[in-house]
């Protein structure tokens, strides 16, 4: 594989996880999913958190997942892996479920740093 960036000065890299505030950080990650080969948006994409990883020295979106919270989940009325799964027996206990899914992430910025970040932004939005 070759790198634009060396796996070196990729380490030295000035990351942050953050949560998208604004429409053009989630548009930034949408075009990250549509670069990467996913879809641009969804019906459950205006009810989800969007966890970014943002280069701040080359000033772009490099990583993020997609969280669906159930404050979001009673706006569009179900989880999305409902579309797939009977997740009946599971929602019975009425616990506070976070949908993790979505994710991208820059094949450049594949070296564990970057995902270890979304990885924390995940577990301080979960406690």
């Amino acid at each position: 594989m070759t790198y634009l960036v060396s796996q070196k000065d990729l380490a030295q890299r000035k990351l942050r996880v953050f949560l998208a505030h604004h429409g053009d950080e989630v548009r930034a990650a949408q075009r990250l999913r549509v670069e990467l080969g996913g879809s641009n948006e969804d019906e459950y994409d205006p009810y989800c958190e969007h966890l970014l990883v943002r280069d701040e020295e080359a000033e772009k979106i490099v990583g993020t997942y997609r969280l669906l919270l159930p404050e979001g989940v009673r706006c569009v009325g179900s989880y999305c892996a409902q579309r797939d799964f009977d997740l009946s027996r599971l929602l019975r206990f009425r616990l506070r479920i976070m949908e993790i899914g979505g994710v991208c992430l820059d094949p450049r910025y594949r070296n564990g740093l970057a995902l270890t970040l979304l990885w924390s932004g995940i577990a301080r939005i979960a406690v």
